[in-house]
C-alpha cells in the first residue's frame, strides 16, 4: 500500500505451499504448478478482500513456466497446456515477470528455514524492491519467455504419411533374423498368408503357398545385389562387360528371376533347374542358409557332394566353392567328426631338467607290468616300479608286489635308503600315486610342530600330470619302453619258473644296462672321446680315462683322495652333459608353431580312446592354467549331466574333469573380447 506521502507499506496477506506429488515429475512441472497456485491466490484475495487494487504483478524465478505463460507460437501437451490455461484465466501475461531465486522469499516454503532465520528473512515484508516508490522501474523484463523447440511439454506436429509402391533399388531385405533356409520360407509364406486372408490366425501351409514363398526371396536377393543387371536383361540386353556375370550369360525365366544360360540348353538328361540354375550372390545371407541346408542333406560330407547338392537343387552361388569351405570349417558337426585334436607349441623345459643337481634328486616315477611269477606251486602277479633321474636320466628300478599304496610307499622308501632323499616326484594320476602323496601328507600333518619344521624342507614334493596326458610323462614312458625292450630279450633266458628274487634280479641287471646306454650318439664314431652315460655320474666309474675339465688331471682318478677322484667324475659329467645330451634336448621335435589357446567358454569334444568318436563327451571350457609362457596346455572342464527327472532338472551337479589340450577337439569357440 502507498499513502499520499508515498510511503510504501508491504504486508503478508497469504500464503499457500503444497507437497509435491509422488508421481515423477520434472522440475518445470512443478514450477508451472507453483504458478497456478499464486494465479488461485490471487482470485480469492480479490474476491475475499473489501478493497480496491489497482494493480497487480506476478513474480517467479523459473525462466522455463514463464516462457511457458507467455508463449503463443507452440502448443503443448494435455498437463502443460491445462494449467497455462488456468494461469491466463486469472492472470495477463504482461503481468508475470523474472526475480531472482535469492530475492524471492517463497524459497523459504520450499527449502525450509528455522524460526531464527525466519524472523529475519523477507518472509513478512517482502523483497527490497517491493518498498520502492514506483515498481515498474524494477520490473525484470530481460526473460521474453522463449521456449526452445526441444522441449519436451511441446506438442510434436503429426507428419502426414502416404503409402507408394518401392522401388527395387529401396528395398532393404531382413533375412539375417532366420537362421534356416526352412524358417525363412515358411515365415515368409505365412506372413503371405495372413496379409492375403487379412487374419492374424496361423495358416495351414501347403506345397504351393511354399514354392511361392521361395520364389519372392530369391528374387527379392536378385534385385539388392544385381540391379543393373536385372535392369539389362529387362531392356533386351547383355549385362556390363565389367559385371562377374558376364562369363554365365544370364537370362531372365517367366517369373522374372535371372538364371545362367550356359552351353547345356539341348541336353535331355538334365532337368531345367539344374541346366539353368538360379544366380546368387556370395555376400546374400540367403546363399548362407542354401549352403547349410545343401550340407545337411548330404549329412556333413565334404566340399564336393555338398556342391553337388546344391547344384541339385538349382542354385548357383558365385564363389561357391569358398563359402562351402568355410562353412564346413565351421560346421560343429564336422569338427566332432573330422577336427584333429587342439594343438600347442611345446613347453619350455622344465628347470628340474637342465638344472645341475645330484642324481635322483627330481625324479619320474611310473610303473609297468605285470609280470607272471611262480612263488612254490602259487603263480601270482609282480610288477616294476620305474624310477628315472629328470637330469642324468639314470633310472632305478624297484619291484612291487601289488599296485596298491603300501607297496608303492614301501618301494619309494627303500629307493630313498639307496639313492637318497628325493625332492620332487612327476608322475601320471594313478591311484596309488595319488593314495601314496595323501597318506605321506597325513603321515606328515600326524608329527608334532617342532618336528615339522625339521622335516619342511625335505619333505617330498608330488606333481601330477593333467588326466590322460601320456605325453607329458615322456622322459619315463620312453625308459619304461627301453627297460621292456631289454626284459623282453632278457627274460627267455631264464627258467620258465621264474620267481619274485629271480625277477628282482633281472630288474637290476636291466637298471644296468639300460643306465650304460649312451646319451648321445654324435660322437659314437669317435675312439678319442668318451661315450657319456648315466653310469658316469651314479658310479663315477668311466671305461676309460678322459681329458679332465678344470683344474684336476687325468691322474687324479687314480689317486688316493676319494673326494678328488668324485668331483672329477662329476665336472666331466657335467661339462659332456652340456656338449652332448643337451643340445639334443633343447630343440622342439614336434608341435613347433604357437597355436590358439583354449579360452574359458570353449566348447570342446573330449578324445576317449575306449569310445567310438560318436560317444564322446561334449563339454565346456570351465578354467584354463597358463604356463610360463602365458600358453594354456591345460584346462579344467564341465561336463553335464544328460539324466533328467520328471521337472526336467538335473538329477546330479555337472562333472568337473582336467584334460591337456592334446586331448580335445574345438567345436565352437568362445566369443573372443
Amino acid at each position: 500500500m502507498v499513502d499520499e506521502h508515498s510511503k510504501v507499506q508491504v504486508t503478508l496477506l497469504m500464503a499457500k505451499g503444497r507437497v509435491a506429488p509422488t508421481k515423477l515429475m520434472t522440475i518445470p512441472r512443478l514450477e508451472l504448478q507453483a504458478a497456478v497456485e499464486a494465479a488461485k491466490l490471487s482470485a480469492t484475495l480479490k474476491a475475499e478482500l473489501n478493497m480496491k487494487i489497482n494493480k497487480e504483478y506476478f513474480w517467479s524465478d523459473s525462466a522455463v513456466a514463464l516462457g511457458y505463460i507467455k508463449n503463443s507460437e507452440h502448443r503443448y501437451h494435455m498437463f502443460a497446456a491445462n494449467r497455462v490455461q488456468t494461469i491466463r484465466s486469472n492472470s495477463k501475461c504482461e503481468q508475470w515477470h523474472h526475480v531472482p531465486g535469492k530475492a524471492n522469499p517463497a524459497d523459504l516454503v520450499s527449502r525450509g528455514a528455522n524460526l531464527f532465520s525466519l524472523q529475519k528473512s523477507a518472509w513478512w515484508d517482502g523483497p527490497q524492491f517491493l518498498h520502492a516508490s514506483d515498481i515498474r522501474k524494477n520490473l525484470n523484463n530481460e526473460y521474453s519467455g522463449e521456449t526452445l523447440p526441444e522441449d519436451p511439454e511441446i506438442k510434436r506436429p503429426k507428419q502426414a504419411l502416404y503409402a507408394r509402391k518401392a522401388q527395387p533399388e529401396e528395398r532393404k531385405l531382413h533375412f539375417e533374423r532366420h537362421g534356416s533356409w526352412t524358417k525363412l520360407i515358411r515365415a515368409i509364406a505365412t506372413a503371405k498368408t495372413m496379409l492375403k486372408n487379412r487374419s492374424w490366425r496361423k495358416p495351414n501351409l501347403d506345397v504351393f503357398l511354399l514354392q511361392e514363398a521361395e520364389k519372392i526371396v530369391i528374387k527379392l536377393t536378385q534385385r539388392e545385389y544385381y540391379r543393373d543387371e536385372l535392369k539389362a536383361l529387362r531392356s533386351s540386353q547383355s549385362v556390363h562387360k565389367q559385371s562377374s556375370l558376364l562369363c554365365l550369360t544370364p537370362f531372365l525365366d517367366k517369373q522374372g528371376m535371372m538364371r545362367i544360360g550356359g552351353r547345356a540348353r539341348r541336353s535331355l538328361v538334365l532337368s531345367f533347374k539344374e541346366k539353368h540354375p538360379l544366380i546368387l550372390p556370395e555376400k546374400a545371407h540367403v546363399s548362407k542358409l542354401l549352403i547349410e541346408r545343401a550340407h545337411q542333406k548330404v549329412y556333413h560330407q565334404g566340399q564336393a557332394m555338398t556342391l553337388g547338392a546344391l547344384r541339385t537343387q538349382g542354385y548357383w552361388i558365385t564363389a561357391a566353392n569358398k563359402l562351402v569351405k568355410r562353412h564346413i570349417h565351421q560346421c560343429a558337426p564336422c569338427r566332432a567328426m573330422r577336427a584333429p585334436p587342439v594343438q600347442q607349441q611345446m613347453g619350455e623345459l622344465p628347470q628340474s631338467r637342465i638344472e645341475p643337481t645330484p642324481p635322483f634328486t627330481h625324479i619320474g616315477m611310473d610303473c609297468f607290468g605285470p609280470y607272471t611269477v611262480k612263488d612254490r606251486r602259487i603263480e601270482v602277479k609282480r610288477w616294476g616300479l620305474l624310477l628315472t633321474c629328470m637330469y642324468s636320466r639314470a633310472i632305478h628300478i624297484e619291484l612291487l608286489n601289488s599296485m596298491s599304496t603300501d607297496a608303492l610307499i614301501n618301494a619309494l622308501r627303500s629307493f630313498i635308503c639307496i639313492r637318497g632323499p628325493v625332492k620332487t616326484i612327476c608322475c601320471d594320476n594313478g591311484t596309488n600315486f595319488i593314495g601314496a602323496k595323501n597318506e605321506l601328507l597325513a603321515s606328515f600333518a600326524s608329527l608334532g610342530s617342532g618336528i615339522q619344521d625339521v622335516l619342511k624342507d625335505s619333505m617330498i614334493e608330488f606333481k601330477f600330470n593333467a588326466p590322460s596326458a601320456s605325453h607329458a610323462g615322456g622322459v619315463w614312458e620312453r625308459q619304461i619302453r627301453t627297460v621292456k625292450s631289454v626284459l623282453n630279450a632278457m627274460l627267455p633266458t631264464y627258467t620258465t619258473r621264474m620267481d619274485t628274487m629271480a625277477l628282482k634280479t633281472a630288474f637290476y641287471e636291466v637298471m644296468a644296462i639300460v643306465n650304460s646306454r649312451p646319451l648321445s650318439v654324435d660322437n659314437l664314431n669317435k675312439p678319442d672321446e668318451i661315450v657319456l652315460t648315466p653310469n658316469h655320474l651314479i658310479t663315477m666309474k668311466p671305461s676309460q680315462p678322459t681329458v679332465v675339465p678344470g683344474e684336476f688331471d687325468n691322474q687324479e682318478v687314480y689317486g688316493r683322495k676319494m673326494w678328488r677322484k668324485v668331483q672329477q667324475f662329476a665336472e666331466h659329467f657335467w661339462t659332456e652333459w652340456r656338449n652332448q645330451y643337451f643340445v639334443h634336448i633343447n630343440k622342439r621335435q614336434k608341435w613347433t608353431k604357437m597355436e590358439r589357446s583354449i579360452a574359458i567358454g570353449d566348447i570342446v569334444l573330449i578324445m576317449d580312446e575306449n569310445l567310438p568318436r560318436g560317444q564322446w563327451l561334449t563339454a565346456v571350457v570351465q578354467q584354463v592354467f597358463k604356463d610360463n609362457d602365458a600358453l594354456v596346455r591345460r584346462v579344467q572342464l564341465r561336463v553335464a549331466n544328460r539324466h533328467l527327472d520328471r521337472q526336467g532338472k538335473k538329477m546330479m551337479k555337472p562333472s568337473v574333469l582336467e584334460r591337456p589340450v592334446q586331448k580335445l577337439i574345438l567345436l565352437v569357440p568362445a566369443i573372443d573380447s
